[in-house]
């Protein structure tokens, strides 16, 4: 395969990326009206177990074999390359496979006192077995994405959300009429299978492609000094990691508590997480499919400029980037505001997540700029930043979900998202200027994408009530008014030169010049 250009592979990656989230909402949809929003609280508890244990193992790893191949196939050592990725996941596996087993021996104090429910013993039974054979694998798409080489690990993405569709479609009748344990188990096996399926896409991909040539001579690293080289990178991105999965998951687990010190039952409080968690932030985070494609090509691309000394492009890169995240994210949060109920009644029918939805139309831009600039920062090797800064939020998170939701509920666990994600995004981003000495672009990042946002907020209103005098289907009004509402606010960015053919001709992986007249 052919290395691709950062434009190429966040072309790729956001194509992927598209037909993943597509696939992923009618997963979601089909999951969480199957066992309602109370089981899909109680499987949001599983999550932080899997996730902390998922990531410990491999989410500093996978941007340290990321950047070394990267590096080592710039130098052109390509033996080295594949040295260090499976060095890396013997190691996870031997890993991996130790902390599970330990955790399987002690099941019933996993289920009681750190997840806090009984019925998740037998979702997170059948869970722990398959996470070393995951991890290891997963040591594989770093390193394709340190060659730069997105096709794999964008199919994969593909084959885990279509085993996730076929399996719960076909085991739905065996599950969904029992207890809400067997509920559990039915979204925990989607998700197992899933996850397999794409760690053995991505193994199939590596196994069947081409060899490189060996350059004559090469150097081949020892074990010992792999093992040291990926410690570096790893650990501070690792330790990030782990506070951070830690940090969530005491926030996850403190939320139905809080909950019920506001005054609901715990079942009122799972169902109002199930609701949060399970239905409304993955409406939100549907568009980052775009800023994590950026996120993710970002890494290798900045990581093989600073390698080879190149650091103007590497700053054309980022700024660019930052600038791409922005107007979209401003774009998609002021349509989330003005059609957060419309689209939650489609989504999810009578179970009223317009008003959660919509208070959380207001973190998206902070959101999708967290992704752009936490992959620049990885390239750079800030990794130690981004754990310091990673951990105020949390914090802040924490001070809100502990003092907060007793008196204002939910409400309050949402105003600290807005404060964090936004304190985050600031705090990466006075990183990410004082490392570069990039300029702030306050007119063309800020206040031309706010402008033009603002004008769709405000013409929302008189654009719905326009659409519906016409149209009776409610699917048809909310996608005429959003297309309306989005055009005229992309056509304000055009007519303020925020929009020029020259960023399209850097953000498509084709020429376009041949249209310049049109």
């Amino acid at each position: 395969m052919r290395k691709k250009s950062l434009k190429q592979n966040t072309f790729i990656l956001t194509v992927a990326g598209f037909v993943v989230k597509l696939l992923g909402f009618f997963y979601r949809i089909f999951v969480a009206n199957s066992i309602g929003a109370e089981g899909m609280g109680l499987f949001q508890l599983v999550l932080p177990v899997y996730n902390f244990i998922l990531l410990g193992l491999t989410a500093g790893l996978g941007i340290a074999i990321s950047r070394l191949v990267a590096e080592e196939t710039a130098l052109g050592n390509h033996r080295n390359a594949k040295r260090i990725t499976v060095v890396s996941g013997v190691a996870v596996f031997i890993a991996g496979t130790v902390i599970v087993s330990v955790l399987l021996l002690n099941l019933d104090f996993v289920v009681d006192v750190f997840v806090g429910d009984v019925r998740t013993k037998s979702a997170i039974y059948y869970l722990l077995p398959t996470i070393p054979f995951i991890a290891a694998l997963s040591t594989l798409k770093g390193y394709f994405y340190g060659r730069q080489e997105v096709i794999p690990n964008a199919v994969s993405q593909v084959a885990e959300q279509v085993t996730k569709l076929v399996v719960v479609y076909l085991i739905a009748g065996f599950f969904i009429n029992g207890d809400l344990e067997q509920k559990c188990l039915f979204a925990t096996i989607g998700l197992i299978t899933g996850e397999i399926a794409n760690v053995l896409t991505v193994f199939i991909a590596y196994k069947f492609r081409k060899s490189d040539k060996h350059t004559p001579r090469q150097r081949i690293m020892r074990k010992r000094d792999i093992a040291v080289a990926l410690l570096r990178i790893s650990l501070p991105i690792t330790a990030n990691r782990l506070v951070l999965s830690l940090l969530g998951t005491v926030e996850f687990l403190w939320i139905p508590q809080r909950l019920s010190v506001y005054g609901m039952t715990h079942e009122e409080a799972l169902t109002q997480y199930g609701k949060l968690t399970g239905m409304a932030s993955p409406v939100i985070s549907f568009p980052s499919m775009l800023t994590a494609a950026l996120a993710t090509a970002l890494v290798p691309a900045i990581a093989e400029a600073v390698a080879t000394r190149r650091m103007n492009i590497a700053n054309r890169q980022i700024s660019r980037s930052v600038r791409v995240t922005l107007v979209l994210g401003f774009l998609f949060t002021s349509l989330f505001i003005c059609f957060a109920y419309e689209i939650s009644d489609l989504i999810y029918p009578g179970q009223n997540v317009g008003h959660m939805l919509y208070l959380l139309s207001f973190t998206a831009v902070f959101f999708y700029l967290q992704q752009t600039l936490l992959g620049i920062l990885n390239g750079l090797g800030k990794e130690t930043a981004t754990l310091k800064h990673s951990m105020i939020t949390s914090l802040i998170r924490l001070g809100f979900v502990w003092f907060g939701i007793p008196y204002f509920g939910l409400n309050a666990y949402i105003a600290s998202l807005i404060v964090s994600n936004f304190a985050g995004a600031m705090l990466n981003m006075r990183t990410v200027i004082k490392t570069t000495g990039m300029s702030l672009e306050i007119g063309d990042w800020i206040i031309k994408p706010l402008v033009a946002s603002i004008s769709g907020i405000i013409a929302a209103p008189v654009i719905k009530m326009a659409v519906s005098s016409v149209l009776n289907s409610q699917l048809l009004i909310l996608l005429v008014s959003a297309g309306i509402c989005g055009g005229m606010m992309i056509a304000m960015l055009i007519f303020m030169g925020v929009f020029e053919i020259r960023d399209m001709r850097h953000m498509i992986p084709f020429n376009i010049d041949k249209y310049r007249k049109l």
